[in-house]
Formats: C-alpha cells, sequence, structure tokens
C-alpha cells in the first residue's frame, strides 16, 4: 500500500507533529493539523486498497483511526472548557459512526461543560434520533434544565422531543399495533454526578410513568401529558409570551388526539400571561374555523371574543380575526 518512501515522510511527519503536541505552549491549532494529516493519510490509505481491491480492514487503518481519536482525546484534556474541540470530536465519532465512543465522549463532554445548553441539545437529540432511546434523551433533558433553567432552547426543544415521541408512539400503534415503541438502550450518554446539580429542581410527573408504561400511562402519553407539563414547568421557569408562542405552533405536529389538551394548556397560560392581547384569542379564533363541525353558534362565539378582547390588539390583528370570521360564515351561506 506505501512505498518505502513514503513510509519515511509518514514517520518524518508524525515525529513533526508529536514534537508540536508536547510543547509547554501547545495550540489547539496543532492539535487540529495532527488530526487533519492522520484523516488525510487515511482517506490516501483507502483509496490505495480499493485499486488494489484490499477489502480487509488492516493494522494500519486501525492504526491511524487510534492516532485520531487519541489526538482528540488529548485536544479535549488541555482544553477542557473549549466546546469546539468536544464538537470537533463529537463530529468526527458521528461521521466514522463511532457509537460507543460518541456516547462516553458525550459523557465526558457534559461533565466538563454543564453549563453549556447546546451541549445537552445535541446529546439529547442523538439519544432519540439516532440511537432511538427516548428515556435516555428526557433525562438528558431533565438533567440539563437543572443546570439552565431559564435557556429558552433548551425548553423548545425538550417540547419538540416529547411532542415528537408522541407522534413515533402514535404511528407505530397505529401501523404496527404494538403497545410501546421498542427502545435499544445499548451505549447511552451515561453522566456521573455534576458538582452543582440542582437535584431539587421541578420534575415532569407525568413523565415517570413512561418509565413503567401501564395502560393507563400509555393513554396519558397519546393524550399528550408530558407535553403538558413541559409546557407548564417552562411557564414557571421562564415567564416567556415567546415560549409559550413557539411551543403552541409546534402543536400541529401532534396527532388529534393529543393535539386539543397541549393546544388548551398552552392557550391559557398564554392568555394568563399575555392579558389582553391578541395571540391567545386569534389562536383560539383559528382552531375553530378549524374544526371539523363548526357551527354557526362557534363562530358567533369567535365574533363576540372580537368585540370583548380587542381593546389593545393591532390592526392587523384585528382585521384578519374579521377576516376568519366573516369568510367561515359566507361559505356556511353559500352552503346552504
Amino acid at each position: 500500500i506505501l512505498n518505502e518512501g513514503q513510509i519515511k515522510k509518514v514517520v518524518k511527519q508524525r515525529e513533526q507533529h508529536e514534537y508540536r503536541l508536547r510543547r509547554r505552549t501547545t495550540l489547539k491549532s496543532d492539535f487540529l493539523a495532527c488530526i487533519e494529516y492522520e484523516k488525510k493519510l487515511l482517506d490516501y490509505i483507502r483509496i490505495q486498497k480499493r485499486k488494489l481491491g484490499i477489502k480487509k480492514k488492516g493494522v494500519i487503518d486501525s492504526g491511524c483511526e487510534q492516532r485520531i481519536s487519541f489526538a482528540y482525546d488529548r485536544m479535549c484534556k488541555r482544553f477542557q472548557g473549549d466546546s469546539q474541540c468536544w464538537f470537533a470530536w463529537i463530529s468526527h465519532c458521528k461521521d466514522s459512526k463511532s457509537d460507543k465512543t460518541l456516547s462516553k465522549v458525550y459523557g465526558r463532554a457534559l461533565q466538563m461543560l454543564p453549563r453549556n445548553p447546546q451541549m445537552w441539545i445535541s446529546a439529547a437529540d442523538w439519544e432519540f434520533t439516532s440511537n432511538g432511546n427516548p428515556q435516555a434523551a428526557r433525562t438528558l433533558f431533565q438533567r440539563g434544565l437543572r443546570f439552565n433553567r431559564t435557556d429558552k432552547a433548551m425548553w423548545i426543544h425538550y417540547f419538540k422531543m416529547e411532542i415528537l415521541y408522541v407522534v413515533k408512539l402514535a404511528e407505530r400503534r397505529k401501523i404496527l399495533g404494538l403497545t410501546m415503541p421498542h427502545e435499544n438502550k445499548k451505549g447511552s450518554v451515561s453522566v456521573k454526578s455534576i458538582a452543582g446539580e440542582d437535584t431539587a429542581a421541578a420534575q415532569v410527573a407525568a413523565e415517570e410513568a413512561a418509565m413503567n408504561p401501564s395502560q393507563s400511562a400509555i393513554d396519558a402519553i397519546l393524550k399528550g401529558a408530558i407535553p403538558c407539563k413541559v409546557v407548564q414547568y417552562a411557564d414557571q421557569a421562564l415567564e416567556s409570551i415567546d415560549v409559550l408562542r413557539e411551543m403552541l405552533s409546534s402543536c400541529k405536529m401532534l396527532p388529534v388526539s393529543a393535539r386539543d389538551d397541549v393546544e388548551s394548556t398552552c392557550l391559557a397560560l398564554l392568555e394568563t400571561r399575555e392579558g389582553n392581547g391578541s395571540s391567545a384569542a386569534l389562536q383560539r379564533i383559528r382552531r375553530c374555523m378549524e374544526a371539523d363541525k363548526c357551527s354557526k353558534q362557534s363562530i358567533n362565539e369567535c365574533r363576540q371574543q372580537l368585540v370583548t378582547s380587542c381593546s389593545n390588539w393591532t390592526v392587523a390583528d384585528f382585521e384578519q380575526a374579521v377576516i376568519m370570521v366573516e369568510s367561515q360564515l359566507l361559505e356556511m351561506s353559500d352552503t346552504k
């Protein structure tokens, strides 16, 4: 695969990189340069093996892969608080499909950077989408929120994850007739106890049912019990109208069986935070318009709601609501 001259060049290059990595003032760029060289060398070796028709993985391949992992390990130990180093190693593990190594890297990274919301989100997203373990993803979000209780992005991602879980559960039950989706619990992210973790933080009570699901617990999950609790706790922690609006817009992904309860919870909290604002009222009117059986009485109720709640609306919101109500009445009169 490599001739004698090429082997000498490889040895010389590796020695030069090793000298740089052993300096007292080692830079992050030194580690990245070493990693880049090893990756290019590995790519060249694979190309040569394809030309020669060699399919079996050899010692030279494993050696390059080990040197790459070792360089990432040394870089992350040297720059423990640099999230870019950890994310670079995580990206490499994903590209090389090293799930076992990736789970360990996430565990170490979360211990070093517990106040980094993006790291928790990335780990939970990998557990849910790639590792197929919703329970592990849920646990990561809960632990991450103990350190980042006021982070809006974490609450929104947590809410969307629970919505996707309900959607997947409903689809699998409908298509395959399964009581619960199969969860792969091998190689999950394990995070040891971290100093400063708020173990007294509020927990989502409905999620405990998902750990040992009975039929009643499954029914509660399918009706959106967990997303409802997430919305309530997010509202308590953030008191943010923007987050409630974002969560309300995400409810469209839910199946009909769960959408009503979750939307009602979001709307109730939004009305409380918004006072006499337009967002919650417009959403209620829109829900009425989209109902399968939209009666004239319910439309008149929406019209009355406009009169009682539009004192501080913008002109655009008021016009939008009037158009929705009047167009629905017009359609009903045309059908007659």
